[in-house]
Parts: structure tokens; C-alpha cells; sequence
């Protein structure tokens, strides 16, 4: 197992992994982001919900912690 430069943290899993769990995370993002534009879209509450359970969760914790909080 490599280890894989995110950001300035060292994770301890395969590229192929990390890269998975970020591409998710972006895309839920941005599917909560286009959720909210006008004229039918979500709250702000609903936008911060799902954008908080994209990133802080623990698949990116793992990510972005180097494995100290959470398992991917």
C-alpha cells in the first residue's frame, strides 16, 4: 500500500481509494449545490445539511486525517 499526498497529509491508502472518495464527496457537492438553484430549489438548511454529510463523514476523515478518525 502507497501512500498518497492530500493536501499536506500523508494517507496511508491506495490512490485509486482516496481518489473515489473525493470524487464522491465533490459530487455531492455539487448535486446539493445545483439542488438549490431557483425556482424549485432546497432550502439553505437542507444545502448545509448535505454538504456537511458529504464532507464531514468517515470515509473523508479517514482521507483527510491520514486514518486517525474514521475508516473509509
Amino acid at each position: 500500500m502507497s501512500k498518497v499526498i492530500v493536501g499536506i497529509r500523508e494517507c496511508p491508502q491506495e490512490p485509486s481509494s482516496v481518489e473515489a472518495v473525493l470524487r464522491r464527496a465533490v459530487s455531492a457537492v455539487t448535486d446539493a449545490t445545483s439542488a438549490y438553484l431557483p425556482p424549485d430549489g432546497i432550502s439553505k438548511d437542507e444545502l448545509i445539511s448535505r454538504v456537511l454529510a458529504a464532507t464531514d463523514n468517515p470515509e473523508i476523515n479517514a482521507v483527510m486525517l491520514g486514518g486517525r478518525n474514521g475508516h473509509p
